[in-house]
Order: C-alpha cells, then structure tokens, then sequence
C-alpha cells in the first residue's frame, strides 16, 4: 500500500510538472518579443532590449557600474541601486527608442539600445475573450492602437 501511494504521488508530481512546464511554454510564446527576465546582462558591446511601458528591469554588468549616459529621460529612467555597484534599475516611462551608454570600472563601453513599447495587454486580452479563434495582436502608436491579424468569419469585423 505504501508504495502504491508513493507512485501515486510521483505520477501526480510528473503530471503537476508537465502541466506547469506546458503553460510556462505556452506563456512564454506569446511574449516572445517582451522577454520577462528581471535582470538583463548585455552580451556584446552593443545589445537590444524591448520593454512595456510601466515596467522594470535590472542592467547588469560583471564589474562595478562607473557611468551610465546618453539615455532619453523621458523614454526610460536609470536608477542606481543601493549597494549594489554593477547593476542599475531601468524604468521604462513612454513608447520610444533610446540608447543606454554603461561603462564599467575597466572602461569596458556597453550600449544598450532600447524599445520601450505601449502597453497593450490589457486589449489583446478583451480581443482573445471576444474572439477567441482570432489571431489578433495589438500596437500601440503614439495615442493610437494598430490592430493586425485575422479572424474566421468576416461578420466578426464591424
């Protein structure tokens, strides 16, 4: 009986694991243009990074942050974090592109250039709710919404 139990629970465990890597997958496609790392650590001298208006996210190099410059202010903020020397807090304000400049204790240069995009999440979700065969994404431009894809039947569309 014991061990009936105990293989019980293993499949459950197995299954509890599928089904949580299964929706993390299915999660994580469709926010494959936004990735939801907390902490971004540029690769190259030069790197890309897109994020959601109102979000955050920490820049962070292998040595101690000695400047950060040539940012738009309006676009992204750049916050110093307490105690911690090689990483800084980015703060992304409105939808726009800017460039972080970083250069660390060695004067080793890091450009990161980044896409702040308007935050549509909210829509898309209404749109999967009102359509749910749809394939629809929204972007947000400026104080407008550009809505593209398809939907299977045309009396969905007004």
């Amino acid at each position: 009986m014991q061990a009936n139990l105990f293989g019980s629970n293993v499949r459950l465990l197995c299954l509890t694991c599928l089904l949580l890597a299964s929706g993390t997958r299915a999660f994580a496609q469709t926010e494959t243009a936004l990735p939801s790392d907390v902490v971004f650590q540029p690769s190259a001298a030069t790197s890309q990074l897109s994020l959601i208006e109102g979000s955050t996210r920490i820049l962070q190099l292998t040595k101690r942050i000695k400047s950060v410059h040539g940012f738009d202010g309006t676009i992204v903020t750049v916050k110093p974090l307490d105690g911690v020397a090689n990483q800084v807090q980015l703060v992304a304000q409105v939808p726009g592109l800017t460039t972080v400049i970083l250069t660390d204790e060695t004067n080793a240069v890091f450009k990161v250039d980044i896409h702040v995009v308007g935050d549509t999440r909210q829509l898309e979700s209404h749109l999967r709710e009102a359509f749910p065969e749809a394939n629809i994404q929204a972007t947000k431009i400026k104080d407008a919404v550009e809505l593209r894809g398809w939907v299977n039947r045309a009396e969905d569309v007004p």
